[in-house]
């Protein structure tokens, strides 16, 4: 799913580039949102650049209807990858409810990579088996493996992190061990 995000957005512009990538390494559905869902005509011999191009360029960029992707979709997916500033407020029911029946239509309980492109800090489904993320580097793809592994694997490396021990330099610990201090030392 990629958001549709004005024309010098370049978040949008990420998001046609991420999803180019997925669509070219996986079998998968790529679906744009914004006022619509659309499905864009994307040719499996055509470069990344220009995949990236029919993404982006499918529809007009102006809206925010997350509803009509989950909508749209009628076949169960196992995950969800979610590119988008996460501006998607345009009913009055919030997105969750209708990833929720979306779920219960198809039977399915997808993992959802919900990439915040904008770095805004929302998320719009706080539930289970979805992981908020933000950023994009080239190593996107191995944190989504590293998750499908470990649910916990990102506070699991926090928690295992051990800041590096910050040594004196020999001179001036020896000279303050020796009850001493070095020309120009305030302490001594």
């Amino acid at each position: 799913m990629v958001r549709q995000m004005g024309s010098s957005a370049n978040p949008g512009k990420i998001a046609g580039l991420f999803g180019a990538v997925l669509w070219r390494t996986n079998q998968c559905d790529i679906v744009t949102f914004s006022n619509k869902a659309v499905v864009p005509t994307l040719l499996r011999g055509d470069s990344l650049l220009a995949l990236s191009n029919a993404i982006f360029q499918c529809q007009p960029n102006s809206g925010t209807d997350l509803h009509c992707m989950f909508e749209w979709m009628s076949k169960p997916y196992d995950r969800i990858i979610l590119l988008s500033d996460m501006q998607a407020w345009v009913h009055h029911s919030v997105p969750k409810d209708v990833f929720n029946a979306y779920k219960k239509r198809t039977g399915c309980d997808p993992l959802v990579y919900s990439w915040d492109l904008q770095g805004q800090g929302s998320l719009q489904f706080p539930e289970r088996h979805v992981y908020a993320l933000a950023g994009f580097s080239d190593k996107v793809f191995d944190l989504i493996k590293l998750l499908e592994q470990d649910q916990e694997a990102l506070i699991n490396a926090i928690k295992g992190y051990k800041a590096p021990v910050r040594q004196r330099e020999p001179a001036l610990a020896t000279a303050r061990a020796e009850g001493g201090g070095l020309e120009g030392d305030q302490d001594s």
